[in-house]
């Protein structure tokens, strides 16, 4: 659902005649990314209780998103 709403903020964007700033376009990518990053996590360690070591992957996915956010919006 966070997803389309981004490609929805995406699309109202880029009618804009002055154009789709593009600093706005990459933080709603990212903010996407991390809300998906995040409920992947979540949906794998309901599905893995008793072994948590198999959603370390997306562990370092969310991390990683979560930088990158952060390093966008200090911008």
């Amino acid at each position: 659902m966070r997803f389309v709403l981004a490609i929805a903020l995406l699309s109202l964007l880029a009618s804009c005649s002055s154009g789709p700033d593009k600093r706005l376009i990459e933080l709603a990518y990212a903010k996407g990314a991390l809300d998906q990053s995040t409920d992947a996590y979540q949906i794998c360690t309901e599905d893995h209780i008793g072994d948590l070591s198999k959603c370390a992957t997306l562990i370092k996915l969310m991390q990683e998103d979560q930088r990158r956010l952060e390093r966008l919006s200090r911008q």
